[in-house]
Parts: structure tokens; C-alpha cells; sequence
């Protein structure tokens, strides 16, 4: 999601694309050609596809910041990797 990246370091998609990948972010606001609905329109699902394989889930809690509210032991975080055929599904729900 576009606005949820604000906080990404540029650092990070700067090496990503140093290594050869593709950055995406959902629904970006500029330019509002490339926006598929108003800015209220957000996606929060944690999708990605790297070659053959595929990552969905959760991955959004830090223990850093989850530790202080719940303990280290009163949460967890759910994400899955996939392979096969199903990672060309989970694809299509990435360009859905």
C-alpha cells in the first residue's frame, strides 16, 4: 500500500532494486492515472512474489513495539510461503 510505505526506508527499495527486483506499492496517489480508486481505497495485504515462490500474511508486528502492549509471549504474527501452482494465484490476487 502506497500510503502504509511512507515509513519504508528508501534505503531498503534502493537495494532491492540494485539487486535486479521490481518494487511495487498498491494504488499509488501521484500520479492519479496510476491510482485505482480515491485515496481512501487502501490495501493492507502483505503479498510477494519472488521468482517461484510466494509470501502472504501478517509480518507487520515488531516485537519492539508488540513487546511493551502484550509481552513476548501474548502475540504472534501468521505468514505463509508457498510454492507450486498456487503461487500463480496468489499473483493474480496481487494484480486483483
Amino acid at each position: 500500500d502506497y500510503i502504509g510505505s511512507f515509513s519504508l526506508p528508501i534505503e531498503w527499495v534502493s537495494e532491492l532494486q540494485k539487486a535486479g527486483a521490481e518494487v511495487l506499492f498498491f494504488n499509488p496517489v501521484l500520479p492519479s492515472s496510476a491510482s485505482v480508486g480515491p485515496i481512501s481505497f487502501r490495501d493492507h495485504r502483505k503479498v510477494m512474489i519472488c521468482d517461484s515462490l510466494g509470501f502472504c500474511g501478517g509480518m507487520n508486528i515488531q516485537e519492539e513495539v508488540g513487546e511493551d502492549i502484550y509481552g513476548s509471549s501474548r502475540f504472534y504474527d501468521v505468514h505463509a510461503k508457498l510454492e507450486g501452482p498456487c503461487v500463480a494465484d496468489l499473483a493474480d490476487v496481487f494484480r486483483d
